[in-house]
């Protein structure tokens, strides 16, 4: 069905691109979130069946099928008519977008990539979640086709940044830039080793794309959480004992990636856009979409099944002790300031790799007795250098417009 509607609609396939163009809307009716735009509204419930959603989107290992470079970069989106009068005469202005636009397409790129059906309130992404070939060259193709730009539309911005946030794993190595299978496999998009596919992506392309979703706070929030969780998963998962580069390197890294949020952040800032936020109220709504994600039982809600189905997942008090340590303190000083205006300081304060990760090194190097208190202020150096790399490259990116 989705192939006919298309071919309806898109000049190329002989459709005309105003053929569901209206005039106002069909409210809260049950009809309309498919009477608005029946593309869309199909995608929605293609959404539900995550398989459908990554054949029907995935551009294949031969880059042929076009449907999600047609649905991001060629279809008329712009499908409500207005008009004005003067006196007796009908006016038409130009099309305009509806307020729903793109949420379907939106949910089925976010089951495509994760291969789950989207996520609901107070879910977060998984930061190591297995994905599969396709599903990886959809996530790298959307990466490749948005982040240029450095703007995203704001009704796929969270659910886009869920999918991303379900690849931490990889984009932690992409921004980290030790690991040169990433850089080898930019063009394909994705590689495997030992059964498990990585997703892959030009380190530009990743840190712009990250920018363009972070004009929405939840989206920034989303994104920050799940790269530091996948920070204390990967120290929890360096062997004990381990010394020399395979710490310092895994340490670097972690500064490197947040080295990139921090420029993001202050790109975001200056910038000016934040999706209609102020400044102060954007830093707000990341803290709490960070504190309000971590602070709370170490267990997170994943979809399974096509049916939608949830089931916790607890994975250990060492797993996440840094996270929670982090986020706990700042929520602790949140809700001690007399003054809310002081939130935004507080906010800058704990988002500060210079804050943020001396937290989660002391906290992993708690359980790991071996480490001398010389050694854990060593790493701790190695990180803040990684974040001095990951802040000038990011900056280097988000300066450059020219794509």
């Amino acid at each position: 069905m989705a192939d006919d509607i298309r071919k309806a609609e898109d000049k190329k396939q002989g459709g005309n691109p105003d053929i569901w163009d209206r005039y106002g809307n069909y409210g809260g009716t049950d009809k309309a979130w498919f009477a608005h735009d029946p593309l869309d509204g199909l995608l929605g419930i293609m959404s539900r069946y995550p398989a459908a959603s990554t054949s029907y989107l995935d551009p294949g290992p031969d880059g042929k099928n076009d449907n999600l470079h047609y649905l991001l970069k060629e279809r008329d989106w712009e499908i409500t008519n207005t008009a004005s009068w003067r006196g007796n005469i009908e006016i038409h202005g130009h099309d305009t977008v509806d307020a729903s636009n793109r949420t379907g397409l939106g949910a089925a790129i976010e089951a495509g990539a994760t291969g789950y059906p989207p996520l609901g309130a107070g879910q977060d992404p998984w930061p190591a979640l297995k994905h599969t070939d396709p599903q990886a060259r959809l996530m790298h193709s959307v990466i490749e086709q948005l982040g240029p730009a450095q703007s995203v539309d704001a009704n796929l911005r969270e659910p886009l940044a869920r999918a991303l946030g379900s690849y931490a794993a990889d984009t932690h190595e992409i921004l980290g830039g030790l690991d040169s299978r990433y850089i080898s496999a930019m063009g394909t998009g994705h590689f495997q080793e030992g059964g498990t596919t990585h997703m892959s992506a030009s380190q530009k392309d990743l840190v712009q794309f990250m920018r363009g979703l972070s004009d929405d706070p939840e989206a920034c929030g989303t994104l920050h959480k799940a790269e530091s969780r996948y920070i204390d998963i990967s120290l929890e998962h360096l062997p004990k004992g381990a010394q020399g580069s395979e710490v310092t390197n895994a340490v670097n890294e972690a500064g490197t990636a947040l080295g990139t949020f921090s420029s993001i952040r202050e790109d975001v800032i200056n910038d000016g856009r934040m999706a209609g936020y102020s400044a102060a109220d954007w830093k707000a709504k990341v803290a709490y979409h960070v504190i309000g994600g971590a602070v709370t039982p170490l267990y997170f809600t994943t979809p399974v099944g096509a049916a939608g189905a949830t089931m916790s997942v607890a994975f250990g008090d060492s797993l996440q002790r840094g996270v929670d340590t982090w986020a706990w303190e700042w929520d602790n000083r949140m809700k001690a300031a007399v003054d809310a205006k002081a939130n935004p300081a507080i906010t800058d304060e704990y988002l500060d790799v210079n804050n943020q990760m001396p937290i989660l090194i002391r906290e992993w190097a708690k359980e790991r007795p071996d480490i001398p208190e010389a050694d854990v202020r060593k790493l701790t150096r190695d990180v803040l250098e990684g974040h001095l790399r990951g802040n000038a490259t990011a900056q280097k990116y988000l300066t450059d417009t020219a794509n």
